[in-house]
């Protein structure tokens, strides 16, 4: 304060000088100031420009579709940490320039599949660019073409950025794999790890350190393999036996007849979890999309780290007792629960449906998003059977 009052007395009490021109010797000193302020403030303003690219997602399937440019054309990816490669239905066969390597891929269903690597371009994820990379290529099915899905993208690009998946408001934002933005600091920090190209996340329970694949992939709930874990004990806590399955990267259905309870309180890290757990005989463990449902994750594989915005997570199970699929230009039961009504009324996995609501469906996504809408509204269902019956199924809470 004293030196800016003085300089001000000493310019109202001397007599008045003319200034020299900006350019002369005297100012460049001011100049450079000016020029490394100026350039700080436009290296700030990239900066933050380049943090903060966001990318509104569909989930379908409950899955994290996003687009993605491929040499100026916008296809539609599956974002899949489940995934380690990233691969194409078809289409990159026809316009990206082959590689002579190809890979076996064992898909979540344990079926082995064949691709080769394809030359894929530029390829732009909002305002980011991958160059120089090669993806897979497999056929195409009719579970993710009626969804408009091109492909699957796989940790091989995800690692290259840093992420922050929005479940709630259904956002990803991309940050550079050494950034970690300031929420992290109110986020709590999981137990993970990353390491040939799987991304682990692990759940304590007493003396048990439980192993599960981050699988954005998996839309369900998490699941325990029968073939990491023999579970003991079971007969303590609540259950159901579901006859449900899943699709794997080629749209395979593969049926499963799990025991679905809650798991009891574990940790991981900082977060405290009560999953709903499907015990079934899949390839691994992991962690779906559901049990971080209205949360938020940060994700930044390189530095091997996982942050989620809640610190108690508990979860619930709400589920019609049976859903319908398609197959074969019929509807089938996909999803039964034993000893409901559902059950009771002679209904098993498989089983044809004439009609749901009265309404006949011709393929699988109208006949998914219609059950997914009505279940949304909490609404019922009508199945006609095949025999002429009609049977109700309801939304339920179960395992409370």
């Amino acid at each position: 304060m004293w030196d800016v009052l003085i300089s001000t007395l000493t310019s109202l009490t001397t007599k008045p000088q003319r200034k020299p021109p900006f350019w002369s010797d005297k100012n460049r000193a001011v100049k450079r100031i000016l020029i490394v302020c100026f350039l700080f403030f436009a290296l700030g303003t990239t900066q933050a420009q380049k943090f903060q690219d966001t990318i509104p997602f569909r989930n379908d399937l409950g899955l994290i579709i996003i687009p993605l440019d491929f040499n100026g054309e916008v296809k539609h990816f599956a974002f899949d940490t489940g995934a380690q490669y990233t691969v194409a239905y078809d289409w990159a066969k026809k316009v990206l320039k082959p590689t002579r390597k190809t890979m076996t891929i064992v898909s979540s269903s344990g079926r082995r599949s064949r691709m080769r690597f394809y030359k894929s371009g530029t390829i732009k994820i909002a305002s980011r660019k991958v160059t120089g990379h090669r993806i897979l290529n497999t056929p195409a099915n009719d579970i993710f073409s009626c969804y408009k899905i091109d492909g699957i993208l796989g940790v091989d690009i995800i690692q290259l950025l840093n992420w922050k998946i929005d479940f709630k408001n259904k956002y990803l934002i991309l940050y550079p794999s050494t950034f970690f933005p300031e929420e992290t600091k109110d986020m709590h920090a999981l137990e993970f790890s990353y390491y040939k190209k799987t991304p682990n996340v692990y759940l304590r329970r007493k003396q048990t350190r439980f192993k599960f694949l981050l699988d954005t992939g998996a839309s369900g709930h998490p699941n325990i393999s029968k073939k990491d874990y023999n579970l003991m004990g079971l007969d303590k806590y609540e259950q159901l036996k579901v006859y449900s399955g899943t699709f794997d990267v080629n749209g395979i259905f593969t049926s499963t007849a799990p025991k679905v309870f809650q798991f009891p309180e574990s940790t991981s890290g900082q977060a405290i979890l009560q999953p709903i757990v499907f015990y079934n005989n899949l390839k691994s463990s992991k962690l779906g999309n559901r049990l971080w449902k209205d949360q938020s994750l940060f994700l930044s594989l390189k530095k091997q780290k996982l942050f989620v915005s809640e610190q108690n997570i508990n979860s619930t199970y709400q589920a019609y007792s049976c859903t319908l699929g398609f197959k074969d230009g019929k509807m089938l039961v996909m999803k039964i629960v034993e000893g409901s009504d559902a059950w009771k009324s002679g209904l098993r996995q498989g089983a044809e449906v004439k009609a749901l609501d009265g309404k006949q469906f011709s393929n699988f996504c109208d006949l998914y998003q219609y059950q997914s809408a009505r279940f949304a509204k909490n609404q019922p269902l009508t199945l006609t059977l095949t025999n002429g019956k009609t049977l109700v199924v309801s939304r339920q809470a179960y395992l409370e």
